[in-house]
């Protein structure tokens, strides 16, 4: 095993399962994978291998071990580094090691489910958990995406639009929470790559051992989670093949430090799970203390409430061994192993570190570990948790194992501000400039993990927030009434007054409008209410479907109609064109649609070919429209548009541009070969 920890990992990856290019890709996968046992030597004599990993369904993950210089390089190989970045960039594929892969797969999620990945950054597992929902629902509602051009005589294509769905029907949610905000920032930026997915998606901000109960629905219905993740922090001594700077850093004691924390956020798991429901605990860390020794306390403490299912049948081809049910653990000042507890050990190690007595009984074996020399992976730990009825009420010292926010007093708030003034006074009684700048980066990274203003994110519906703008909406775009204007909302940020009261200093609407799936709208809705003992601190939540357009406020109302200071996001274009029924161009000449995607993204109307095209851009009042475009295989591509007095403007930054000129038949025009960097050329075939 020491062997195999010395070596780089190789590249594994997962397709997004929704996106429209995925088969696409996983056939380029496939011609590689051919080109890899033709030659399964480069031209420097480095091995090669490529093959999708077996224990995942259809081909959706593959293994890539090629190094890094030959795939920089290598004549028949360089392609294909070329198209990692290009697909990665677009949320085609995703980067996660192997092992990485497996909680996920292990919760075994269904349509409808309420998911909660209690430690989401970097965002890997979340971004898993959503594809695997949105693909159950399409399943579950029968909804298969259709990749061909908008065909406004097609009634079917009300509630189908290129493999979306409009999400009016109960189809769960992923909240994904991480107690940094800084950490929780980078992990929405990480997930717009599946923005099409944003609707079942709610980001927040929480300590996961005291991560607050869903709030209740519309009606007061008291709701769980069915599916949880709990991807602890630990030692990370799995970790050692990407991060070899842990074999300075590494030492036992972090597993006796992080023990207690781990079991605290596996109960709080536990608590807010539906019965019938399932989590998962995983470590990326290779330590019986943090793994079969966490697993061993949470199902002493359960009393029954909890079982083991066995990971090794649910996920039989994974590369992984049994969990184990012997283990030693190490006395951290003496340095010497012990099989059993005595009080003469150093007090931090526990009797709940050694296996019980009962150990056998456990079945701890359902377990799963999976370790460098078996696979050509990292190191990892899995449990799954099925709750077969209510978790019993902790007393003594185990209470403080299992928080409960319906009862307890907010304790995130308590133990942050107990570490900030514990802290302070560090910097204060520091004896040389080093302890003073190690207490004051502490302060910091303390200060920027959670909200201390008690200032939190308020969500409201747009029809009632403000009845109006929403009417204006409905008639400006020509909504069909099926569409659920109930899950647009209003951000707002509001605070808490120390009676607990909500006071919002800013009026007017947002400038965003979003919208969000049923679950996760019951959520972010109700989840910041007066009268809630916890409220939530919601980071971000749902598409962005509504943009404000400053321009309309300087334009003049050139009719009755013209009530919309509101254009349509670009990432909301597919979710909306079923329903409008007004603002619609279709531009059917192709040299029309060449001039919309040049450098300036605008076109005066005057000065489009087609006369039907010019007559109806014409007619248009100032505001948002969609684009119906011409494509060089006589499809029609849509994207947001902004008619102003005189002209049509594509609404897309460069990025989105990209994707639009490939579906309308331009080309990838690559300048430097070195560099995934790319330029657009117009298709000389079309």
């Amino acid at each position: 095993m020491i062997e195999a920890l010395k070596k780089p990992l190789p590249t594994t990856l997962w397709i997004t399962p929704t996106h429209g290019e995925s088969e696409q890709v996983k056939q380029k996968l496939r011609e590689y994978c051919l080109k890899a046992q033709a030659n399964p030597t480069a031209e420097n004599g480095e091995p090669v291998q490529i093959s999708p990993i077996p224990w995942v369904d259809n081909e959706m993950a593959w293994f890539i071990d090629i190094p890094r210089a030959t795939l920089r390089k290598d004549p028949v190989f360089s392609p294909l580094h070329k198209d990692l970045i290009y697909y990665t960039n677009k949320g085609v594929i995703n980067r996660q090691e192997e092992c990485s892969m497996i909680p996920a797969h292990a919760l075994q999620v269904s349509s409808g489910n309420r998911c909660l990945d209690m430690c989401a950054a970097p965002g890997s597992k979340t971004a898993q958990l959503l594809s695997m929902l949105s693909v159950e629902n399409l399943t579950h509602f029968n909804r298969v995406g259709k990749s061909s051009g908008f065909d406004e005589a097609e009634p079917g294509r009300m509630k189908i639009f290129r493999g979306r769905t409009d999400y009016s029907n109960d189809e769960g949610v992923v909240v994904a929470n991480d107690l940094s905000t800084e950490r929780i920032n980078i992990l929405v930026s990480q997930i717009k790559r599946l923005e099409p997915l944003y609707p079942l998606a709610v980001f927040c901000s929480h300590d996961a051992r005291y991560f607050p109960s869903l709030p209740p629905d519309a009606e007061g219905v008291k709701k769980r989670f069915d599916r949880i993740l709990c991807d602890v922090m630990c030692g990370g001594d799995g970790t050692l093949r990407k991060a070899p700077h842990q074999w300075k850093t590494w030492c036992p004691k972090h597993s006796i430090q992080l023990h207690d924390m781990q079991v605290q956020i596996a109960l709080r798991a536990a608590k807010l799970l539906e019965v019938g429901g399932r989590f998962v605990y995983s470590t990326c860390s290779m330590s019986p203390i943090e793994n079969e020794a966490v697993v061993q306390h949470i199902l002493s403490l359960a009393e029954g409430s909890l079982h083991l299912l066995d990971l090794h049948k649910i996920l039989p081809k994974t590369p992984s061994f049994k969990g184990l049910t012997t283990w030693s653990v190490m006395d951290p000042q003496t340095k010497k192993m012990h099989t059993k507890y005595n009080k003469d050990l150093h007090p931090s190690v526990k009797e709940y570190f050694f296996p019980s007595d009962n150990v056998k009984e456990l079945g701890l074996e359902k377990t799963m570990r999976v370790l460098p020399h078996r696979g050509n992976v990292g190191g990892f730990f899995v449990a799954t948790f099925e709750k077969v009825k209510e978790m019993p009420k902790l007393t003594g010292d185990d209470k403080r194992m299992m928080y409960d926010s319906d009862e307890d007093e907010d304790h995130e708030q308590v133990a942050r501000e107990k570490k900030l003034k514990s802290l302070k006074q560090a910097i204060a009684e520091a004896k040389n400039t080093i302890e003073t700048e190690k207490a004051k980066a502490k302060l910091s990274r303390i200060a920027s993990t959670g909200d201390l203003t008690h200032e939190i994110a308020r969500y409201v519906p747009l029809p009632i927030a403000s009845p109006p703008t929403h009417q204006q909406i409905l008639e400006f775009y020509g909504f069909r009434h099926q569409f659920p204007m109930e899950h647009v909302l209003c951000r707002f940020h509001v605070q808490i007054q120390k009676d607990g009261s909500i006071s919002q200093p800013h009026e007017g609407l947002p400038n965003q409008l979003l919208y969000c799936s049923k679950g996760a709208a019951d959520i972010i809705v109700n989840a910041s209410t007066e009268g809630l003992k916890r409220k939530w601190k919601i980071v971000s939540g749902g598409l962005r479907l509504f943009v404000k357009d400053r321009m309309q406020d300087k334009a003049k109302a050139e009719d009755a109609r013209v009530a919309s200071a509101f254009r349509i996001a670009h990432e909301a274009v597919d979710l909306v064109l079923p329903y409008m029924t007004e603002r619609i161009v279709k531009i059917q000449d192709y040299s029309d649609t060449k001039k919309l995607l040049g450098k300036t993204k605008s076109v005066p109307v005057n000065n489009l070919t087609e006369p039907k095209a010019k007559e109806v851009a014409q007619k248009l009042s100032v505001g948002g429209c969609i684009l119906l475009l011409k494509t060089s295989s006589d499809s029609y591509f849509a994207v947001s548009a902004l008619k102003t007095r005189h002209a049509l403007n594509v609404y897309a930054d460069e990025n989105e541009m990209q994707d639009i000129r490939l579906a309308c038949g331009y080309q990838l025009l690559v300048t430097d070969e070195s560099s995934p960097d790319v330029q657009m050329k117009e298709n000389t075939a079309s």
